[in-house]
């Protein structure tokens, strides 16, 4: 069921895509150059909806964790330096033994980011491990899997379609409710995303009736709501070091981290759920 809902999902919004596409060339060709990444991932994605396992799409998340901590600390000018490897390993092991470790350690991170209105220390010394934890978490799933193939899988549509509303929705301007951080986003970006999860949560819903109670709309608005705080927290530090992309690896998609960022929080979130509510399961 979820295969095929994803299947549909996927031509849908690249129908919708190409319509965009059409209207314009430049638009059209910029849809293209983009269009070899977005293929993988749903490739990758209903892959593991078809066989039934999630290691394909987990080992994808911890590869793109680990390139994107390469991405980060480069930047950063922290990639080589010896104790900085030191505590890439040490952030790894104890995240991939207790995932709800590294998971908290993110939330903490960009919380304490947020509070302290982005302290030099954490663009330059902290948000660089952020990665780390998300590439050990997911490797620890894949040995000691805790969360469902399809919870995993609709928790990253519901990202990537906000990511894609609050695209399409931020052009059409509005006010812009966060100057420091990110100047360029509009309160309609804000609402198209929590929009846009919100109208696929329902069409999860309306297939699965099982879906239909308060926990997974919360569940829904929870994860568009992280994913924008996620992304504004890489934006922030990507301004602060006079950087508009993480690297130029994935093209105009920018670095493995501009596509990782939003996930960051979402993610933890993802891995707290089981530790502190065993017997929730959201979806199954």
């Amino acid at each position: 069921m979820y295969f095929k809902t994803a299947l549909i999902f996927w031509m849908l919004l690249f129908a919708v895509w190409l319509l965009i596409g059409i209207v314009g060339k430049k638009k059209l060709k910029k849809a293209c150059e983009r269009l070899p990444v977005w293929v993988t991932i749903i490739v990758i994605e209903l892959a593991s909806l078809y066989w039934q396992t999630p290691v394909p799409i987990l080992l994808l998340i911890a590869g793109a964790g680990l390139i994107a901590t390469v991405e980060t600390q480069a930047i950063s000018g922290l990639l080589t330096h010896p104790l900085y490897l030191c505590a890439n390993f040490l952030i790894f092991a104890i995240a991939f033994a207790a995932p709800e470790v590294g998971a908290s350690l993110i939330i903490l991170s960009i919380a304490t980011m947020i509070i302290s209105r982005g302290h030099p220390s954490h663009q330059r010394f902290i948000f660089p491990v952020l990665f780390v934890p998300v590439a050990a978490m997911t490797s620890a799933e894949v040995f000691y899997p805790s969360i469902s193939l399809e919870q995993i899988v609709v928790t990253l549509m519901l990202v990537h379609l906000a990511d894609i509303a609050a695209g399409f929705s931020g052009k059409l301007g509005g006010t812009r409710p966060f100057p420091t951080l990110s100047p360029n986003k509009t309160t309609s970006g804000f609402l198209g995303s929590l929009v846009g999860a919100l109208l696929l949560g329902l069409i999860f819903s309306t297939i699965d009736k099982s879906l239909q109670n308060i926990t997974f709309y919360a569940f829904v608005c929870a994860v568009a709501l992280l994913s924008i705080l996620g992304d504004l927290t890489a934006s922030y530090i990507k301004r602060r070091v006079g950087k508009k992309d993480f690297s130029q690896l994935l093209g105009p998609h920018g670095g493995v981290a501009d596509r990782l960022d939003s996930c960051l929080l979402v993610l933890s979130f993802l891995w707290l759920i089981p530790h502190f509510y065993p017997d929730l399961r959201i979806i199954t």
